[in-house]
């Protein structure tokens, strides 16, 4: 059975490629989350959303299900108010496939938690908040690689 936690937005879902990953995005949100749920792989993101509403999560871009990034299928959530990617950097294909399956942000590895916090809060540019249409409102167009500011 599916829940909601009390305090939803304080909860995360984060997915990455494997466990050392996982462990290192983990560290990185728990300063700024109350409780981070881990998943290692798309599989394990579909259990995670059986057994819990999420509003935000921050997902690896290489996560694929049946030939489609889990980001796309996160994206279409009502209840996923901020989508995150993390991935590598310096591919700028990457990050515009991530941008166009819905992320509100893409965030470099390695992850840092002040990066992780700008994503996940929209500070400076509404991020954080469901955007889809690739353009901060107050400031033109998003960058493909950066957090707005």
């Amino acid at each position: 059975m599916r829940r909601v936690a009390a305090d939803s937005d304080d909860v995360v879902l984060a997915a990455e490629i494997g466990a050392a990953e996982a462990e290192r995005l983990q560290q990185c949100l728990c300063p700024i989350v109350r409780r981070v749920r881990l998943a290692t792989s798309a599989q394990q993101v579909l259990e995670r959303l059986r057994e819990e509403t999420f509003q935000r999560a921050v997902v690896a871009t290489e996560l694929v299900l049946g030939g489609q990034p889990i980001l796309a299928r996160l994206a279409v959530l009502p209840s996923i108010r901020c989508l995150v990617a993390v991935g590598p950097g310096g591919d700028g294909e990457m990050e515009r496939r991530a941008r166009g399956a819905g992320a509100c942000a893409y965030v470099v590895r390695p992850v840092s938690s002040e990066t992780l916090a700008r994503a996940l809060t929209g500070r400076g540019g509404g991020a954080g908040e469901r955007n889809l249409s690739g353009r901060n409102p107050e400031n033109g167009p998003v960058g493909w690689n950066q957090v707005p500011s």
